[in-house]
């Protein structure tokens, strides 16, 4: 079977009408739309060329953000007059099938939207598609970006939203340095070098990277500040040992953990991270080794070559397995970020 057309078929199969991307066809907690995850899946189907699903979301998306615009004026005014916001004051990251925003999961997640910026702007490159329909979303979220990025929110994983997470910087790095290329009027360039100081500062513990500002831990999802946000060079020092520490401490027999005490379904070897792991290693001219990891993630898919979002065969918390499973059910599985990133370390 070929495992890239598949995990394209994957990814289109889930864009409903209206645009929207859900994360899974399953029903539950994947049956929405995040915002973070789907700009990653229309990314990798630009890749191969399918330019039409990309174009789709981003006129939902974008059309989505306009009319939510008063929201991002509001958040705005209150954050520059020192007033509290509450949860709801927020633009939420996450998205049902119809659209709305799910007001029954706190995601204030600023990554969401660094991401979709990044991802817009890519998009508006390589299509060469009149810029001119997008600028008004941009640069809503550029200025929700550039008001908000040190605030303390959800991360990556939807965890520990009282914390300054590094990954969620560099999203909203990569996604304020693309829309400087396509915003003249505003140097957002700017803020994302004020943003790449702050992680200098804050983020670097005994030479490399640290999963939060001001706390020393270690996450996969460091290696965003690589691929594709290039906060810092692929070869940069930093790089280098935060990825050896991933190595060390995150990497176990051919798939990669999240980080060391993650209990979500016992925290299983996840097959987006263990891609993002091989899509550096291939970009650092380590072939060899990212092939390796590619070959353990094909492993991983089932007989219709569905990518789950972990495998749990070797998990870090054991016993956290089956209370997952009474609340949620078995892994999801089609995971459309697993498919995403597949795509990407495979083509790009």
């Amino acid at each position: 079977m070929n495992l890239i057309q598949k995990s394209v078929e994957v990814i289109k199969n889930n864009q409903l009408n209206s645009g929207i991307i859900i994360g899974s066809h399953k029903a539950g907690a994947y049956n929405c739309c995040f915002l973070k995850d789907n700009s990653f899946s229309v990314y990798a189907l630009e890749l191969m060329g399918e330019y039409t699903v990309a174009e789709k979301y981003y006129d939902w998306s974008s059309k989505k953000i306009i009319e939510l615009q008063y929201k991002i004026i509001n958040a705005i005014k209150r954050q520059n007059n020192n007033e509290k916001l509450l949860n709801s004051d927020y633009l939420h990251s996450i998205y049902n099938a119809n659209g709305i925003e799910d007001e029954q999961r706190s995601n204030f997640q600023l990554d969401g939207y660094g991401v979709w910026l990044w991802g817009i702007c890519q998009h508006i490159k390589k299509t060469n598609q009149n810029k001119d329909i997008y600028i008004k979303s941009i640069k809503l979220i550029a200025g929700y970006l550039q008001c908000f990025w040190q605030s303390p929110c959800f991360g990556c994983w939807e965890e520990k939203d009282d914390r300054i997470h590094t990954s969620t910087l560099a999203c909203i790095y990569g996604g304020l340095y693309e829309a400087n290329s396509i915003i003249t009027e505003i140097d957002y360039e700017e803020i994302a070098k004020e943003i790449k100081s702050y992680i200098l500062k804050n983020c670097v513990i005994d030479g490399r990277l640290s999963k939060y500002a001001f706390y020393d831990d270690m996450d996969s999802s460091l290696i965003f500040l690589a691929l594709p946000f290039q906060v810092f060079e692929l070869t940069d020092d930093i790089m280098i040992k935060t990825v050896e520490e991933i190595e060390k401490n995150l990497l176990e027999y051919g798939g990669l953990h999240r980080y060391t005490t993650d209990s979500y379904y016992g925290g299983g070897r996840w097959i987006n991270l263990t891609c993002w792991l091989a899509w550096y290693y291939r970009k650092t001219g380590k072939i060899n080794e990212g092939d390796r990891l590619l070959e353990w993630v094909e492993k991983c898919s089932n007989s219709n070559g569905e990518f789950p979002e972990q495998v749990i065969d070797k998990v870090l918390n054991f016993d956290y397995i089956e209370r997952w499973r009474e609340l949620f059910g078995d892994i999801v599985c089609p995971s459309l970020w697993s498919h995403a990133m597949y795509i990407i370390a495979k083509v790009d």
